[in-house]
């Protein structure tokens, strides 16, 4: 079963093991409004991950791209790519995703170093879509692997190593003569730092020329190139993340409403209850109350 409790590092890496008894692959399924915030975070990781639209539409955001796919379309997201999820119409739209390491299919010598490392250590490709009629072999394969996956039987993993391997020669096909194009790596990996100061700092007081010190950019190009590439302005995303950072301790129902405020950044504890209600639609005592009532 799905947790909807993101955890991520201070540099934006999602920290969850992707496994299941030693076997580097994890499936499930995904409603992005049932996150505490209403949909998944902008994070990345170091597998590779396959998303595909099961239920209603999603709009997935990958580096400074929004790509909106509907129920039976679906994404390939390379490693180490910012993205983030958001649903359309409502609770009910999902989406599966498969999370890989890329080590299961790179540790094949001749195949990973032929077919896999290529693509996958191609900073050009950020992801993949799968959105026409020709890539149903693809989300068809997904499926399969999903209902092999979700089935557990003896040799589980055996048919969905079959399966991905014939959507592994798929995208290769899809990939194949593409070649590095400038420093398209370059916005992901800055965006990545900027993200990364504010996780670390944002217990603190944060100022634009902080940012834009630590980035090594003008204030004004630090400002165009966060909105480019996550939709939000800086400080935002910041309000957005002391948020998500305050659930956790109010979860925990140990401090005060003032203490969380000041433990997430908030110097002003009316500003603090503003943001949250504007945000969760109900004040941090009300979250509070309803989680130590779930806990009991």
């Amino acid at each position: 079963m799905q947790s909807y409790c993101l955890q991520i590092d201070e540099a934006g890496r999602e920290k969850t093991a992707h496994n299941r008894d030693g076997f580097p692959v994890a499936m499930y399924e995904t409603h992005p409004r049932r996150y505490p915030i209403g949909y998944t975070i902008w994070h990345w990781h170091w597998e590779i991950q396959f998303c595909w639209v099961v239920q209603g539409e999603i709009e997935f955001y990958v580096e400074e791209n929004r790509y909106h796919l509907a129920q039976g379309q679906g994404i390939f997201i390379n490693r180490g790519t910012l993205h983030m999820a958001k649903a359309v119409h409502s609770e009910e739209d999902a989406y599966i995703c498969m999370d890989i390491d890329s080590g299961l299919l790179e540790e094949t010598a001749v195949l990973g170093d032929r077919y896999v490392s290529p693509v996958v250590a191609n900073k050009a490709i950020p992801c993949l879509l799968f959105t026409d009629q020709a890539d149903q072999e693809i989300i068809q394969a997904l499926s399969c692997s999903f209902e092999d996956w979700s089935a557990g039987h003896p040799g589980y993993e055996m048919c969905v190593m079959a399966q991905l391997w014939r959507i592994w020669h798929r995208i290769c096909g899809r990939v194949e003569g593409m070649a590095q194009r400038g420093n398209l790596g370059m916005r992901p990996s800055r965006a990545k730092e900027m993200i990364r100061y504010l996780h670390l700092h944002y217990q603190q007081d944060i100022m634009l020329d902080d940012i834009a010190h630590a980035v090594h950019m003008s204030r004004e190009e630090c400002c165009r190139f966060f909105k480019g590439i996550t939709g939000s302005t800086i400080f935002g995303y910041l309000r957005e993340y002391r948020i998500k950072k305050s659930l956790e301790l109010l979860d925990h129902g140990q401090m005060t409403i003032g203490e969380v405020s000041e433990a997430v950044g908030f110097h002003s504890v009316s500003y603090f209850c503003q943001c949250f209600r504007n945000k969760m639609r109900m004040t941090p005592k009300q979250y509070q109350k309803r989680a130590n009532i779930a806990i009991e």
